[in-house]
């Protein structure tokens, strides 16, 4: 197979001498079209350039000397012929490369819009997206990368822009359709579990948050309705701590809530005793209201149960009367 590599010796062989043309006058080589048409010429094109013809005419003219240095080029300077397209051009047409110098100049075999091309095709590949994401994780593991990234998302249009952006993508139906494929697969359903239950150890405000939520979910028939529940109990998780912490008992922290060998959260008059489907009954609020919870040994609140200390009056749910709004929900 023959060398198709280009050197000095055959591009001045097959290119210039069919394109170019060297000045006598000065000794540079220059494109056909900067030189005079001419019978007497070789190839028809006289042998003195259009710039040097003109600098003897004027000189003569005044009677003056042409004094023109003659500077001999051996080769062709400043051109290059692409690998690809074998065109001839301008070194500004190439990329620069200084590992692959082929004439000298520091360019590229191939021209810029040989080499875009190339790029386009290699990063559509199987291969050059592999070797993308390789790239983009050496690069998005430098610490002067995660410096701007830090900074760059501080700006507040950008938070704008990102919180708008994960809103629609959170509504799209793309995205539904591919939480609802990742929660049914049992690899995801096990690394969640596992996730959260170590939250849950670690973090004492997770636990309460968890029992809370969980426990009013199922007092509920028709569940919370996508409600957080301290907007449904009136008080927050911070006020439900500080009334807890009032009445702990001897050797009670908040390291020991939860489990069997802890306290639990206790209702002093138990649920089982109120009468309340929504978090509209009056009941539910007696029932979840911060005076009517404890911490209680979890031993001490087994033997409890739903033992009952002093009388409850419990609401009733009766039919509306002449005079009550249509459709409301009347307790007496």
């Amino acid at each position: 197979m023959e060398n198709t590599r280009i050197t000095e010796a055959n591009l001045h062989r097959t290119i210039i001498l069919k394109k170019f043309k060297q000045c006598r006058f000065c000794g540079q080589f220059k494109l056909l079209n900067k030189f005079n048409k001419s019978d007497r010429g070789k190839n028809g094109i006289f042998p003195e350039c259009k710039k040097c013809v003109n600098i003897k005419r004027r000189a003569s003219k005044k009677g003056l000397k042409v004094e023109i240095q003659f500077r001999p080029q051996l080769y062709l300077q400043g051109y290059k012929q692409c690998t690809k397209c074998k065109k001839v051009l301008t070194a500004n047409s190439f990329v620069k490369n200084n590992g692959n110098c082929v004439l000298g100049l520091g360019l590229d075999s191939t021209c810029k819009q040989c080499h875009h091309e190339y790029q386009i095709t290699y990063e559509q590949s199987e291969k050059g997206k592999l070797q993308r994401k390789i790239n983009q994780k050496k690069r998005m593991a430098t610490d002067k990368f995660k410096v701007w990234r830090k900074e760059y998302r501080q700006q507040s249009h950008i938070k704008e822009y990102e919180a708008e952006y994960q809103r629609k993508r959170y509504k799209s139906d793309k995205y539904k359709k591919l939480m609802l494929e990742k929660r049914s697969d049992p690899k995801y359903i096990k690394k969640q579990r596992a996730y959260y239950k170590k939250r849950r150890d670690e973090n004492v405000n997770v636990r309460l948050n968890a029992s809370i939520s969980g426990g009013i979910y199922r007092s509920l028939v028709y569940g919370k309705n996508g409600k957080h529940w301290e907007n449904i109990v009136g008080y927050t998780l911070e006020q439900l701590k500080k009334h807890l912490k009032k009445q702990f008992k001897l050797g009670m922290t908040w390291d020991t809530y939860g489990g069997k060998n802890g306290w639990q959260i206790d209702h002093i008059t138990p649920k089982s005793v109120f009468n309340f489907e929504t978090p509209e009954n009056p009941d539910f609020q007696r029932c979840w209201c911060l005076k009517n919870l404890q911490p209680l040994w979890a031993i001490d609140n087994y033997e409890k149960h739903t033992k009952i200390d002093t009388p409850v009056q419990m609401s009733l749910l009766l039919a509306s009367k002449k005079g009550d709004k249509a459709g409301a929900t009347i307790y007496r």
